[in-house]
Order: structure tokens, then C-alpha cells, then sequence
């Protein structure tokens, strides 16, 4: 009988173990999460605002999008489908920051409806490819740079949403069980 228990023993003690380590790495996290102040968290405020004001001051002195459609040697096509393929990032980036986590206050909203990042990812890589075409005659070579900074300053300027975490410290079943 002592060879069962043992048995037992050793079946269950590496789901012992990844549990409490489990458990250290989301604590590790959550005080991540919850630390307000500090360099970490100062620097990449300040990293995004840099990124987003990068962003702003290149549309503003380079003008691309007024330009893209008015310039004669920008294929329209392209420039149609690149602002098709922008606003279905935006509408579903939108749909998920501010319906879904703020308005509907559903912290589980990620597996939910996991088809849209799907149709989010094809969307911006439609969307690259559209730009690096009908930018290329304006920008050359400084296109794909231009794409990236455009880019980076989207997925900084995220950063700047009033995200919240529903939650409240419950766990993940309580959550469930209350909505």
C-alpha cells in the first residue's frame, strides 16, 4: 500500500510544484501590475509619448495622407484597400478598449471573441502592404520607415487608455460566476 501512496505522491508533486510556481510568477506580476510609481513605469509612459509624438510630427511635416490621395502617381487601389484595412484595425482595436473592457466592464473579454485578433492581424498586414504600395512613388525608400513609426506610435499610444481591471482581485472563477 506504501508503494500507491507513493505513487500518488510522485504523480502529484510536479503539479505541486508548477502550481506554486505558478502562483510566485502571478504574484511576481500583479505587483508589477499595481506598482503606480516608479522608473520602470515612468520610462515606458515616456517611451510611448515619444513614439506617439514621433508619429504625429511625421504626418504633420510629410503629409502622406492628404498626399495619397491627390498625388497622380499613388495607384488609388492601393491607397483604398489601405484605408479599408485601417479601419477595421480601428474599429476592432475600439471595439475591444473601450466597449468591451470599459463600457461592458468583461475583464475576460480576450477568449471571448479570440476570431477578431485573427481578423486584426490579417487586417494590419493587409493594411502594411497597401501603405508600402501606394506610398512608395511618394517616400521611396522612407516608406517602410514611415509605416513603422506610424506603427509604434498606434501601439504606444494604447498605453494612454484608461484601462481597468474588472476583476477587483477576485479570481478568475469568481468573475465568472458574478457576470
Amino acid at each position: 500500500m506504501t508503494d500507491d501512496g507513493a505513487a500518488v505522491y510522485r504523480r502529484l508533486a510536479p503539479d505541486i510544484q508548477d502550481y506554486e510556481e505558478e502562483r510566485y510568477i502571478d504574484d511576481l506580476i500583479t505587483k508589477v501590475e499595481n506598482r503606480e510609481t516608479g522608473l520602470g513605469t515612468r520610462f515606458l509612459k515616456l517611451e510611448s509619448a515619444i513614439w506617439v509624438f514621433a508619429a504625429v510630427a511625421l504626418l504633420f511635416f510629410t503629409r502622406p495622407i492628404p498626399r495619397m490621395y491627390t498625388d497622380p502617381a499613388v495607384p488609388k487601389l492601393y491607397a483604398y484597400i489601405a484605408t479599408a484595412a485601417a479601419a477595421v484595425v480601428l474599429g476592432i482595436t475600439l471595439y475591444y478598449s473601450v466597449f468591451l473592457n470599459i463600457v461592458k466592464r468583461d475583464s475576460n473579454y480576450l477568449k471571448r471573441s479570440e476570431f477578431l485578433f485573427t481578423v486584426a492581424a490579417g487586417a494590419v498586414i493587409v493594411a502594411f502592404f497597401a501603405f508600402l504600395r501606394c506610398l512608395w512613388p511618394l517616400y521611396g525608400w522612407l516608406t517602410p520607415v514611415l509605416i513603422f513609426i506610424c506603427f509604434m506610435a498606434v501601439l504606444h499610444g494604447s498605453s494612454f487608455l484608461p484601462w481597468k481591471d474588472n476583476s477587483g482581485g477576485k479570481p478568475e472563477e469568481e468573475v465568472k460566476a458574478t457576470q
